[in-house]
């Protein structure tokens, strides 16, 4: 009788899914980043705190995700100082009811 030898391709297949998770776990957390640094550019601070708090939840101490919250914290900080009267109002309206 002769002994063939099949390999086995557990190992391989088990470290070929842990690339595959890694490399899928790294692309979503370049989307959420990308789609928050838009958010901030399109004036949305709270959609973009969203996405980056999905971003803490994957990768905790990635230095983009921290540096776009400090961003967010600054852009809603600021516009609680903006007035807010833009909604229906014209611009010397608004104007005009600030002085008062």
């Amino acid at each position: 009788m002769r002994y063939v030898w099949t390999p086995n391709f557990e190992p391989a297949q088990g470290l070929q899914q842990l690339v595959q998770r890694e490399s899928d776990r790294s692309q979503l957390v370049s989307q959420y980043l990308e789609a928050s640094k838009l958010r901030l550019a399109e004036g949305l601070p709270e959609e973009a705190e969203s996405l980056l708090a999905k971003v803490a939840e994957i990768e905790p101490s990635n230095k983009l995700a921290t540096a776009l919250r400090q961003q967010v914290v600054k852009e809603k900080a600021q516009r609680e100082l903006r007035p807010t009267c833009w909604s229906g109002w014209t611009r010397e309206g608004c104007t005009l009811s600030l002085r008062l």
